[in-house]
């Protein structure tokens, strides 16, 4: 099974693959959001929702249902 992950660059940060398939501003704005402290639960919840995403293989926002 390939990696799910992407890497926008050979030393840029691991994105999961939704955000890294929806384009380099898609990845910017995550990289954006994300990097900060994040003291919000449901924000927390859909990073982690992104990494679980990864791990089912489901790498474009059309094939969540």
């Amino acid at each position: 099974m390939p990696d799910p992950t992407v890497r926008p660059k050979p030393s840029g940060p691991v994105l999961p693959a939704l955000i890294a398939g929806a384009g380099d501003r898609a990845a910017l704005r995550f990289l954006e959001y994300f990097t900060v402290n994040i003291r919000n639960r449901n924000t927390r919840a859909a990073a982690a929702f992104l990494h679980w995403c990864d791990g089912q293989g489901i790498d474009a926002l059309g094939r969540v249902l």
